[in-house]
């Protein structure tokens, strides 16, 4: 594996760790709430970080993924319980 890709590996571990799964099945879940995730972002994209770039500023989308990610945790959590 080549050195970026081992860094991306690694951190995508951690990030699967940190929503709380683990294991081979831990990776099916997270890609999921990626995938959610990034689609949820996709459909807002013009209204959030178009509409920052007409307004002349910028926009972190990774607090805004990390919101979006968490909050789909959340529902999940909910819908087990």
């Amino acid at each position: 594996m080549a050195a970026d890709a081992e860094k991306i590996y690694e951190a995508l571990n951690t990030l699967m760790e940190t929503c709380g799964f683990s294991g081979e099945g831990g990776t099916e879940q997270l890609f999921a709430v990626l995938s959610e995730a990034t689609q949820t972002l996709e459909l807002g994209w013009d209204n959030v970080v178009g509409q920052s770039h007409r307004d002349g500023v910028g926009y972190n989308v990774n607090a805004w993924l990390a919101n979006t990610m968490a909050s789909i945790l959340e529902s999940q959590k909910k819908s087990e319980s």
